[in-house]
């Protein structure tokens, strides 16, 4: 699966949320790790995906 990296590190990503910040958030503590504002806002969860070696997120 491509998200497999993020489950590996232990990461979830939330977008869609009533803010325009998507927030990776670790699992096992709950902690925010790193946010960021969405030019507009996250209506819906992130998808990440691999290609060419590269790793991207499209909401």
């Amino acid at each position: 699966m491509a998200d497999r990296w993020l489950r590996q590190a232990g990461l979830i990503l939330v977008a869609a949320a009533a803010d325009t910040l998507i927030r990776a958030i670790e699992l096992r503590t709950g902690k925010t790790l790193w946010k960021n504002v969405l030019p507009p806002g996250g209506h819906a969860p992130p998808i990440p995906y691999e290609i060419g070696g590269g790793r991207y997120l499209v909401i």
